[in-house]
């Protein structure tokens, strides 16, 4: 035991509030790097959102490509069964290339993030922007073959001389 400045101390006594601070300040700093973690994340997720929003706002495309999509289901959706628990079977729809589809932001969980969806009235379904566009899609130009512009044009021709006939004989009678 000592005394400084007439305050008695004990060594022991003096490690352990040592240490205690020590570990407090431990402490403190990692509460604060999780906080600063959490922080950055919510950050994120923010952006994310916000980009996705952006870049995707709600309203009607037109589909630009035949796709998939399953059907968003809220978190809760999972049934325990016998203790387990089960994820629903999912549920897919085709879209068909050129089709109208009505996209909106959805809130998918509890945390309230959310997703866009094409919104039917079989439910909401993933909406994947690489499938959508607010344009209509170019169909496709057919070219035709030689041999057949020389067959369209020579039946065209066959019917203009039986017209032709025709229309003579009638004029002709009168």
């Amino acid at each position: 035991m000592g005394s400084f400045g007439g305050v008695k101390f004990d060594a022991q006594n003096f490690e352990q509030t040592v240490q205690s601070a020590e570990q407090k300040k431990i402490l403190e700093q990692q509460l604060n790097e999780q906080n600063r973690v959490d922080k950055l994340a919510q950050s994120l997720t923010d952006y994310r959102e916000g980009l996705l929003n952006s870049n995707f706002p709600d309203g009607e495309y037109y589909v630009t490509a035949d796709f998939n999509s399953q059907l968003v289901r809220f978190q809760g959706d999972a049934r325990p069964i016998d203790g387990m628990d089960m994820m629903p079977t999912p549920v897919l729809r085709n879209f068909k290339k050129g089709e109208i589809v009505n996209v909106v932001t959805f809130t998918k969980d509890m945390a309230m993030n959310t997703v866009k969806v094409i919104k039917t009235d079989s439910g909401n379904f993933y909406a994947d922007q690489n499938n959508l566009s607010k344009t209509k899609p170019a169909e496709p130009v057919i070219t035709e073959s030689k041999d057949e512009t020389k067959r369209r044009n020579g039946d065209n021709t066959k019917i203009m001389i039986v017209v032709a006939f025709i229309l003579g004989y009638l004029l002709s009678k009168e």
